[in-house]
């Protein structure tokens, strides 16, 4: 594997922390993937790993999700009143 390909070793956690973050459920990931919802819970469980084609795949789809996700969350944070302590003018 190729040193700029280090972002493709994901663990079973990861895998999951994103497709959760990104609001996507296993049944849709493994439809984008086309693999069964199976392997996409075996991946995330540990028991087996996705090919490195399956890797690069998941980094194209849920990095601009969590992308957007994270961006929602600025705008709810920007976008949010300011509240006023007893000490501020």
């Amino acid at each position: 594997m190729a040193e700029d390909e280090s972002w493709f070793r994901w663990t079973p956690a990861e895998i999951k922390r994103c497709r959760e973050l990104a609001g996507v459920r296993q049944a849709e990931l493994a439809r984008w993937l086309g693999v069964t919802r199976q392997a996409v819970g075996y991946w995330e469980s540990g028991h087996s790993t996705p090919s490195a084609k399956n890797l690069a795949r998941l980094h194209q789809l849920l990095l601009p999700l969590l992308e957007a996700e994270a961006g929602d969350m600025f705008a709810l944070v920007n976008d949010s009143p300011k509240i006023h302590t007893p000490s501020d003018p």
